[in-house]
C-alpha cells in the first residue's frame, strides 16, 4: 500500500508541475488532483457545474495513464447553449438562480441525463488522447463525456478569477451576459401601477 501511495504521490507531483509554466498567470487558490483508476464507459453528457456558488474559475488538465486510448465526446459550447436552450428554463428560476444551478438544470433540459446516455440526439465530435497524452480543457464551459477511459488524472485546481488572463469568459459572466437579455417582468417595465388599462385588466400586473 506505502508503494502505491508513494507512486501517486510522484505522479500527482509531476502532473502539478506542468501548471504553472503552462498557466503561469493563474493564481491558484487550492489545488485539487483526482485520480480515477475505474473503467468508465458511456458517461452522460454534460457541463461540470457546482450547483451551489462557486464563484472560482477552474484549471482542468487531464493526463491518460492507461496503455490503451481515452476516448471522449464533444458537443456544444455552454455558450451556444445558452443562446439557443436558455427558453427552456422557467423565467423566475432564471433570474433567482445561481449560474451553476441553471447550468445544471439545464445539462437536463437539453443533454437529458445519465438515463438517456448516448441517446440525447445532440451532434458530437469524436476525441482520441493517447496513453500519456496530456490535455486541458475548460470542462464548465464545453460539454463532453466520457466514452471509454481506464486510468487518468485530473486537475481541479481553483484559480483566482482576477488571475484570469480573460475574465469576461468565466462561466458566471457567460450565465448572466444570456440571462440578462430576458425581457423584464411587467411590475419592473411599469412601477407604481401605470401599466396600460388592458394589461391591469387582463391580470398582467
Amino acid at each position: 500500500m506505502k508503494y502505491f501511495t508513494d507512486q501517486v504521490r510522484l505522479i500527482n507531483g509531476q502532473f502539478d508541475a506542468l501548471v504553472v509554466p503552462i498557466f503561469p498567470s493563474d493564481r491558484i487558490e487550492q489545488h485539487s488532483i483526482n485520480t480515477r483508476l475505474n473503467e468508465t464507459e458511456n458517461e452522460n453528457l454534460h457541463v461540470d457545474v457546482c450547483k451551489d456558488a462557486r464563484q472560482n474559475h477552474h484549471l482542468r488538465l487531464f493526463v491518460n495513464l492507461a496503455v490503451v486510448q481515452r476516448i471522449w465526446h464533444t458537443c456544444h459550447s455552454l455558450e451556444h447553449v445558452l443562446k439557443t436552450s436558455l427558453n427552456l428554463l422557467d423565467e423566475d428560476f432564471l433570474r433567482k438562480s445561481t449560474p451553476g444551478r441553471i447550468c445544471h438544470d439545464l445539462n437536463f433540459a437539453v443533454f437529458k441525463g445519465f438515463a438517456e446516455r448516448g441517446r440525447e440526439g445532440q451532434p458530437k465530435h469524436i476525441v482520441f488522447f493517447e496513453p500519456s497524452e496530456v490535455w486541458g480543457v475548460n470542462s464548465r464551459k464545453v460539454s463532453h463525456q466520457i466514452f471509454f477511459g481506464r486510468k487518468a488524472v485530473s486537475t481541479e485546481h481553483a484559480i483566482a478569477n482576477d488571475s484570469m488572463t480573460n475574465q469576461s469568459s468565466h462561466y458566471y459572466e457567460s450565465v448572466n451576459r444570456y440571462r440578462n437579455k430576458l425581457p423584464r417582468p411587467i411590475q419592473a417595465q411599469y412601477p407604481f401601477g401605470r401599466a396600460p388599462p388592458e394589461l391591469r385588466a387582463a391580470g398582467g400586473i
